[in-house]
């Protein structure tokens, strides 16, 4: 028991040693892994006070030059205006006038040199500017410009598809109908321009589109009055 015992002791004794060394090795390294700290501290103060004294730098340097840009966008300003103030006035004549982009692709009064037919053969020509401006993202738009193109506002005001009196407007005389050669050529380039839409579907978009106009002529004459 005795002999146990001492061995025991011993055990005990060899454990509290290899602790006490474990943390003498543990505030040896303290000291130094505080002080790698410090420098590494000391060396991004550096460098932060470095990027900002760049950064300062460049801003001045642009305040210096800004005056110097501000000038020489005056003159730019300067000369585009003048070059487009001389373009207008050599473009402009007491017979001839600009157009909107939108009054070019719905009127139908401008004469151009480069006519083309609506369809292959047709004798139903349009300018070619103005039917390659007309706006092809939604076909009604589409067709009811190239209608105006085709027949004129007016004439789409005071007109019908097929001239026969509305049965919702029994009261009212019927109107003339529209040129059917026109509105053939009309649906034939609609057709092959938008494949997936039928004959029935062109012709409903020009007799609404005859329909707004006669609205919105009746509203303008009713304004002037």
């Amino acid at each position: 028991m005795i002999e146990d015992l001492k061995k025991e002791l011993v055990a005990k004794r060899a454990s509290l040693e290899s602790t006490s060394e474990k943390e003498s090795s543990d505030e040896d390294l303290l000291p130094r892994n505080w002080s790698k700290a410090q420098l590494q501290i000391k060396e991004l103060k550096r460098e932060n006070k470095r990027l900002k004294e760049g950064n300062v730098e460049d801003i001045l340097d642009a305040m210096r030059e800004l005056p110097v840009v501000v000038t020489k966008l005056k003159e730019v300003i300067e000369k585009v205006t003048h070059q487009t103030s001389t373009s207008a006035s050599n473009w402009s004549t007491p017979t001839a006038s600009v157009d909107s982009p939108a009054s070019a692709c719905v009127s139908p009064e401008v004469v151009s040199d480069d006519m083309v037919s609506l369809v292959p053969g047709s004798d139903v020509k349009v300018p070619r500017r103005k039917l390659n401006c007309l706006r092809t993202a939604n076909l009604s738009v589409y067709i009811g410009d190239l209608a105006v193109l085709v027949y004129g506002r007016e004439t789409l005001s005071h007109s019908s598809l097929t001239g026969r009196q509305s049965g919702a407007h029994k009261d009212m005389e019927s109107k003339p109908q529209l040129d059917n050669t026109k509105l053939e050529a009309i649906v034939g380039h609609a057709l092959s321009k938008f494949p997936n839409i039928s004959i029935h579907d062109v012709r409903r978009i020009i007799r609404k589109k005859c329909n707004n106009e006669s609205y919105t002529n009746q509203a303008t004459a009713k304004k002037t009055v």
